[in-house]
């Protein structure tokens, strides 16, 4: 990623507001041990802009507004869907238009892009970055390319991460299991746990509601092509996961990192730990054994029906080529 610098106080010289935090009531961390509250207070105290709002339209209406004013840095305490609401507005906007300095910090329940860019503890990364603001210190900006995932006669979606096969089931059945209920078990900080709990056991039990992996193609250009039934698959554009994962081999070149397994590759669970912190052995865990991963420049899937990107669902043609790519360019503040 490129990096910079930036400094500056909270309010530009003309007395408007330059920073303006959003905070989502509705993320699932902001909803415990006060924190959206105790964020928004210690924003107001450093003189910024605080709006707490957690519908989509009105999250729209409002960077309408600070776009018009060229609001130089827009805080985000939210989850992953609310920070790739506004990737997708600011990537869909004309070249060289409103891109102002973000913070993302993590009020959801993965976090898996604030978590990037040292975002959490929530609290923590805005008192850092609040405490530079105040003393005129520079804050380091990297640039963060948005994930463009597109096919014939669809709209292009636009985020961090995407997952497919069996992890995108993981996904839905996380989703639906929140969905089925209001009690803790269901809507609490440890519901997706609960959830893939219960699947293990259904699992155990031989009554796994897991569907066979999909045959699918997949070509990364220009690194190599797998053709198989499949286990695995992810892509995305996030340097890390902020040390939790990096299920990438350190292979090719380019902007965007995939990985993709066939469900008969050998010795898959003895690979997984390797896999996840991306030490991917070059003899063992190469394409020819199934394993397909590394750097590249675009994707293209065939056979895909289905795929979550950034833990919303999305349905797929597998009748036609799906395309991953990457695209705009967001400029992100290190906390």
């Amino acid at each position: 990623m490129n990096q910079a610098e930036a400094t500056g106080g909270a309010g530009d010289s003309a007395g408007k507001v330059a920073t303006c935090l959003l905070i989502n009531p509705l993320s699932c961390r902001t909803l415990y041990g006060g924190l959206a509250r105790k964020a928004e207070l210690l924003a107001r105290a450093h003189g910024l802009r605080v709006e707490v709002c957690g519908d989509p339209p009105r999250i729209l209406k409002l960077l309408d507004e600070l776009r018009a004013r060229r609001a130089a840095r827009l805080f985000v305490l939210s989850g992953d869907g609310t920070i790739q609401l506004i990737a997708r507005y600011l990537a869909e906007l004309p070249a060289g238009d409103w891109n102002p300095e973000l913070l993302l910090l993590g009020g959801g329940r993965a976090n898996v892009v604030p978590r990037a860019f040292g975002g959490t503890p929530a609290l923590r990364a805005l008192r850092r970055v609040l405490r530079a603001l105040r003393e005129q210190r520079p804050l380091r900006v990297e640039s963060q390319p948005v994930l463009c995932v597109s096919q014939q006669g669809r709209p292009v979606q636009r985020g961090f991460i995407l997952v497919g096969a069996m992890i995108d089931f993981g996904v839905r059945y996380c989703r639906d299991w929140r969905a089925a209920g209001t009690s803790w078990w269901h809507r609490g900080i440890l519901a997706d746990q609960i959830s893939l709990l219960r699947l293990a056991t259904l699992a155990l039990i031989g009554r796994s509601p897991v569907p066979a992996a999909p045959q699918l193609v997949v070509r990364m250009q220009p690194v190599g092509r797998l053709y198989a039934p499949v286990r695995v698959l992810v892509a995305g554009a996030l340097h890390d996961a902020g040390g939790h994962y990096n299920p990438y081999a350190a292979r090719g070149e380019g902007p965007l990192r995939l990985t993709a397994v066939a469900a008969e590759a050998p010795r898959f669970w003895r690979n997984l730990p390797r896999m996840l912190t991306g030490r991917f052995d070059d003899q063992t865990m190469n394409v020819e054994q199934g394993y397909l991963s590394g750097h590249c420049h675009s994707v293209t899937i065939e056979g895909l029906s289905a795929y979550s990107l950034d833990g919303e669902p999305f349905d797929a043609d597998p009748a036609l080529p799906l395309l991953i790519s990457t695209g705009h360019l967001l400029k992100v503040l290190r906390a």
